[in-house]
């Protein structure tokens, strides 16, 4: 069962990292070229700065949970390599637990800032987007973090206490 719920979290935490990575690749690095080219000729892209803005604050926050799925974050493995095998899962396990603690708060505490701008109305100054266009990849990034990191947790805690093999999330890939 595990294994089922940890597919279906790499599929998912898999696909918002590439909504992420469309937002790099259209949003920032198409439309800086754009803009660069198009200033030679004495133009340039209206509010392209903002547009950058906005693809940085789509693709960091989807691309999180995936981060957390592959181990992707920053790690200082120097001295928990070295434990047990199941003293190093209790270790990690507690690193989980305070993570998903911390994006638990980051998505709810972003989800207030997100609805104070949809009451107020709050619009970028650039182009005029509704401000909570900023907020919504954040909302939806550290709350699939949420449910990857119970999931790895789940993991760590099946190793700590012995009823389960030490795996990597890239064991079931071809």
């Amino acid at each position: 069962m595990l294994r089922r719920i940890e597919r279906v979290t790499e599929v998912a935490s898999r696909g918002l990292c590439f909504v992420g990575a469309v937002a790099l690749s259209v949003l920032m690095v198409a439309l800086t070229v754009v803009d660069v080219t198009l200033r030679q000729f004495a133009e340039a892209v209206p509010g392209a700065f903002e547009l950058v803005t906005l693809g940085m604050r789509i693709l960091v926050p989807l691309a999180m949970p995936y981060a957390f799925w592959i181990g992707g974050h920053v790690a200082v493995e120097l001295l928990v390599d070295r434990l047990p095998r199941r003293l190093r899962a209790a270790v990690v396990a507690a690193g989980l637990a305070v993570s998903g603690t911390v994006m638990g708060l980051l998505t709810w505490a972003s989800s207030l800032r997100a609805l104070d701008a949809w009451r107020y109305g709050d619009i970028t100054g650039d182009l005029g987007l509704p401000e909570i266009v900023n907020w919504l990849p954040l909302i939806a990034g550290s709350a699939l973090s949420v449910p990857v990191i119970a999931v790895l947790l789940a993991g760590q805690i099946a190793i700590a206490a012995g009823s389960r093999a030490a795996v990597t999330v890239t064991d079931d890939r071809p």
